[in-house]
């Protein structure tokens, strides 16, 4: 299972994706990786059920382009980690459709 809080990704990779898109290639070859031999499926979720990942994303932004590894999760997000591993949530209001 893969979980993304970008709506737009979690469409583009679950359905049909026209060639003149900007991004096609990119799109097809993530579809490849997802439709390779296991089970993946991929949906969304609100980045106030995954801070830690959201976490992460933001810290992305200010690291040099590459391949970045931890060996200990970044100060940044010792804090989210703790509300984690106490199973503290947030709610989020969702309007009604």
């Amino acid at each position: 299972m893969v979980e993304s809080d970008s709506q737009t990704t979690v469409i583009l990779l679950n359905n049909k994706t026209h060639v003149n898109h900007p991004l096609f290639s990119i799109i097809q070859a993530c579809k490849a990786l997802i439709e390779d031999e296991w089970s993946c499926h991929i949906l969304q979720t609100f980045r106030e059920s995954n801070r830690v990942a959201n976490c992460l994303a933001c810290l992305g932004h200010s690291l040099k382009l590459g391949i970045t590894v931890f060996e200990d999760p970044p100060p940044q997000i010792s804090c989210v980690l703790d509300d984690d591993i106490k199973g503290i949530s947030f709610a989020r209001l969702i309007p009604s459709s």
